[in-house]
Formats: structure tokens, C-alpha cells, sequence
């Protein structure tokens, strides 16, 4: 959705809306893929948070994964995999022979090349796509934007760390009027 999408100001002159800008202060981590809070410049004590949650974003991946596994187990494509050697350069020519005994790798190609696989996969992705968009659009929606309009400058600051997310929001960002852009 939002591809190639990064502009650095290093200065304060750089950043020419600075006065009017809402800040977003985003964190990145475990359990919250993104937590994001939204910081007025004109307000700074009001602050809205957004967090995206790591199992929203792979809820069809761990649904589909669920149904997968349990094809496998009917197709004994499970044990097929599992005694699978590993692919390593010292052991590719053991990872061929095994794939060839016993129509292995015949068996494996009839199971993933199913029109079942085939289909949920690309649902799952599209799905998973979904999720993804979603959450960007509750970040933009934090600061009163979408993908097509916006009412103010929007900074986005990208903290690795310098958050505090023991709460599960980066509530506690060290943000000053004076400070540069990014």
C-alpha cells in the first residue's frame, strides 16, 4: 500500500510545517507488531495510541497453517516432510536420494500442486494483504489521514527502543518543540 515512502529531514528548516505537524511516534516489537501514538504539536499533552497486534496481521496465515497441517496429515505428506533430511550443500545428494525412494517427490508435487492448495494459498496471501492495509489504515486514521488525503503534516518518527512500551504504547516519547524532524 504504501511503497518507497521515506523522507529523512534533518533539520528543522527541512521540515517547513513543522509548527503545525502531528507527530506520530511508532515502535516496532513482540507482541505488537506496531504500537503508534499521535502526539498534536499544538496539543502535545493529548495522545491517542493505535496498536497493531502480531496476531491480528497473521490471523489467516495461522488459520490457513491450522488446515494445512491437517491436509497433510490425511495425505501422509506430514511424514514425507518430517524424515526429509536437511537441504545442505555436504547433504544435497542424500536430500535427492531421499526425495526419489518411494515416489516421494512425486507425492510431494501431487500434494502442493492441488487446485485446494492452490487456492487457499492465494486466498491466504490476499487475506494476509488485507490484514496488512488494515493496520496501516488505523495508523494513517490516528493522524486524521488515508492513502489519498491528509489535513495536516504528518511526521512519522520510527523509534527503535527509545519508546517505552511496557504498557503496550509508546506513552512516555520525549518529544520537544525545538527538536528536529527526524
Amino acid at each position: 500500500m504504501l511503497e518507497n515512502v521515506q523522507v529523512r529531514f534533518k533539520t528543522l528548516e527541512q521540515c517547513a510545517d513543522f509548527q503545525e505537524a502531528i507527530v506520530v511516534g511508532m515502535d516496532p516489537g513482540e507482541r505488537n507488531t506496531m504500537t503508534a501514538t499521535m502526539i498534536n504539536t499544538a496539543m502535545p499533552e493529548i495522545r491517542e495510541s493505535v496498536t497493531v497486534r502480531r496476531s491480528f496481521l497473521y490471523r489467516p496465515y495461522t488459520i490457513f497453517r491450522r488446515r494445512l497441517e491437517e491436509e497433510k496429515e490425511i495425505a501422509s505428506v506430514q511424514m514425507v516432510e518430517s524424515l526429509m533430511p536437511p537441504m545442505t550443500l555436504s547433504g544435497i545428494a542424500d536430500y535427492l536420494k531421499y526425495l526419489e525412494t518411494d515416489g516421494r517427490r512425486q507425492k510431494l508435487y501431487d500434494f502442493y500442486s492441488r487446485s485446494w492448495f492452490l487456492r487457499k494459498s492465494w486466498d491466504v496471501s490476499k487475506a494476509q494483504q488485507a490484514s496488512y492495509d488494515y493496520g496501516i489504515k488505523a495508523i494513517l486514521g490516528l493522524a486524521g489521514a488515508s492513502e489519498d488525503t491528509r489535513r495536516k503534516p504528518i511526521v512519522f518518527a520510527n523509534g527503535l527502543g527509545s519508546f517505552d512500551t511496557q504498557r503496550g504504547h509508546p506513552s512516555t516519547v520525549n518529544w520537544k518543540r525545538g527538536s528536529s524532524c527526524g
